[in-house]
């Protein structure tokens, strides 16, 4: 999940999907210039161990 400007994305969506060995993410909105911006990217592990 990435949590950008107030917006949730999850994977699998149009806005982040896999592209071969790399991960892309695409905003919902235009990202304005010369402005501060928050990117939280939570990457979680779904496999379970011994």
């Amino acid at each position: 999940m990435i949590n950008f400007d107030g917006e949730q994305y999850f994977y699998g969506s149009e806005n982040l999907k896999r592209n071969g060995n790399y991960l892309t993410f695409y905003p919902g909105k235009r990202i304005p210039v010369n402005e501060n911006m928050d990117l939280k990217i939570l990457i979680t592990d779904k496999q379970s161990y011994g």
